[in-house]
C-alpha cells in the first residue's frame, strides 16, 4: 500500500491523464505534502536506447501551480525551477535531489555528450511530495524526433486525417496511447515507486500507472527490470558491463571545513574521474549558505587543464603550505581563516558547494555537495555526513565515485588534500 503519494494531472492533458487521477487515488492512503519542509526525490529514467545514448541528464522541479507538463515536455523550461540535479552522469540512469514538499512538476532532458548540448529525449510527471518523503518516480522518457514532427504538422493541419491518432506499436510505452485512438481508457500514466525498507518479499514497491494497483519489482515491465529500481544503492546494482564508460568530467572529491577552533586548514578537493584531460576554462567553484539559500563566495578555477586521475586543491594558505608538492592548487578567497561556512548555526539548514561550467554563458553545474543539512535546490540527495573535529574531511572513496547521492559518496575520513584516500 502506497501513502501520501498523488499524482495531479495538468489540466491541458485531463483526458488523457484522467487512469493516472484515478488510479493515483485508490492507492492514496493518507498524507498529502504538508506545507513547508522537502522530500527526496529519486528521478529513474525509463525508455529505447538510453543506456546506449545518454551521457548525461538533468532533472528540473517546478512548481506544478506555474506550469505542468505538456505531454514529455513543459511549456517553459526556462522558468526558475524550485530545484535541479544539475547536469549529472548516472549508470544508473537515475539522478536523487531535494524538493521542497507540495504539487511539483518533474521535467527531465537526456543529453548524448557531456555538456548538456546534445538534447535526444525529454520527460515529465506530475506529483504531490509530502515533507520527509522519498519517493521513486519512474519517468519514460520520449526520443525527439518524428513523433515531435508529427504534432508539429498536426498543429498546422498538415496532416492526413486518417494518421491522426495513429501510434507505431513499437513505439508504445507507458504512458503513451496504447490503443492508438487517442481515448482516455487507452493511456497509461507514469509509475511511482515508493521507498521503504526491503525485505524478503523483494525491494521497493511499484505502483503500476495503468492499473493503480501495487506490482512485485519482480514483475516490473521489461523496460525497467527490477535491478533498475532504486533500493538506496541503485549503482552497485547495475552489471559493470552495462555501466557508461567513464566521461571526461572533474568532480569534488573531498571537503574539509571544520577544523577544531580557528578553521585555518579548510579546503576543496577536485578531480578528474574521467579517462581524457578536461580543460579548466570557465569552471567555477559557487559556496552556497543554506539560508536562503544565497551564494557567499564565487571561486575561479587557475588550473588550465586537469590530466585524469589527477587533484586540483582549492584551499587556505596554511593547508597549501602544507601540500608543497602538489602539482595543481590555488589559494581559495583572502587564504585566510573562516573561508567555508560550517553549516547551520541555530537552523536547520546546511551549506553546499557546487562546481559549476559557465563556459557556454549557461551555467551547467556539474557537481554539488550538501553538508550539515539540506540545502534547497543544491546538492544530490541526502546532506554529506557531518565533518566536526580536526582530523575529518568529507570524501568520496575511491575519488571518483559518483551515485549522485551525497549521503553515501561522501564518508568522514582523514584529510588526504592532493592524494587519493
Amino acid at each position: 500500500m502506497v501513502a501520501g503519494r498523488t499524482a495531479v494531472p495538468s489540466f491541458a492533458a485531463l483526458a488523457f491523464a484522467l487512469p493516472a487521477v484515478l488510479s493515483a487515488a485508490s492507492v492514496s492512503c493518507s498524507g498529502d505534502a504538508t506545507p513547508g519542509g522537502a522530500g527526496t526525490l529519486v528521478a529513474a529514467l525509463t525508455g529505447s536506447a538510453l543506456r546506449d545514448e545518454m551521457r548525461s541528464m538533468r532533472v528540473v522541479v517546478f512548481d506544478l501551480t506555474a506550469q505542468g507538463c505538456t505531454g514529455h515536455r513543459v511549456a517553459n523550461p526556462g522558468l526558475a525551477p524550485l530545484a535541479t540535479s544539475g547536469l549529472v552522469r548516472s549508470a544508473a540512469l537515475q539522478a536523487t535531489l531535494e524538493v521542497p514538499a507540495g504539487p511539483r512538476t518533474i521535467y527531465v532532458e537526456v543529453y548524448r555528450d557531456d555538456d548538456g548540448t546534445d538534447r535526444f529525449g525529454t520527460g515529465c510527471v506530475e506529483l504531490v511530495l509530502a515533507a520527509g518523503e522519498r519517493a521513486t518516480v519512474r519517468i519514460e522518457i520520449e526520443m525527439l524526433g518524428a513523433s515531435d514532427a508529427d504534432a508539429d504538422a498536426d498543429a498546422d493541419g498538415d496532416a492526413d486525417a486518417e494518421d491522426a491518432g495513429e501510434v507505431d506499436a513499437a513505439d508504445v510505452d507507458a504512458g503513451d496511447v496504447e490503443g492508438g485512438d487517442g481515448d482516455a481508457e487507452d493511456v497509461a500514466g507514469p509509475d511511482v515507486v515508493v521507498d521503504g525498507p526491503d525485505g524478503p518479499d523483494g525491494p521497493d514497491g511499484v505502483v503500476d500507472g495503468e492499473t493503480g494497483e501495487g506490482i512485485d519489482a519482480w514483475d516490473a515491465p521489461a523496460d525497467a527490470p527490477a535491478d533498475e529500481l532504486d533500493d538506496g544503492d541503485a549503482a552497485e546494482d547495475i552489471p559493470e558491463e552495462d555501466a557508461a564508460p567513464p566521461p571526461a568530467v572533474i568532480v569534488i572529491s573531498e571537503i574539509d571545513y571544520d577544523q577544531d577552533g580557528t578553521d585555518n586548514l579548510e579546503f576543496v578537493e577536485l578531480y578528474n574521474a574521467g579517462a581524457s584531460t578536461v580543460s579548466c576554462a570557465g569552471l567555477e567553484l559557487q559556496f552556497i549558505n543554506g539560508v536562503g539559500p544565497s551564494r557567499y563566495r564565487t571561486q575561479t578555477l587557475t588550473c588550465s587543464s586537469l590530466a585524469p586521475g589527477a587533484f586540483h586543491v582549492v584551499g587556505s594558505s596554511a593547508l597549501l603550505a602544507s601540500i608543497p608538492a602538489c602539482p595543481s592548487m590555488q589559494i581559495l578567497g583572502s587564504g585566510g581563516t573562516s573561508l567555508i561556512e560550517n553549516g547551520p548555526a541555530t537552523t536547520t539548514d546546511g551549506d553546499a558547494v557546487a562546481l559549476v561550467d559557465g563556459s557556454s554563458g549557461s551555467p551547467v553545474v556539474l557537481d554539488q555537495v550538501a553538508y550539515e543539512g539540506p540545502v534547497v535546490g543544491w546538492g544530490e540527495g541526502s546532506p554529506a555526513p557531518t565533518d566536526d573535529a580536526t582530523g575529518e574531511s568529507l570524501q568520496r572513496i575511491p575519488p571518483g565515485r559518483d551515485r549522485n547521492e551525497n549521503s553515501i559518496d561522501f564518508t568522514v575520513w582523514p584529510p588526504t588534500p592532493c592524494a587519493a584516500p
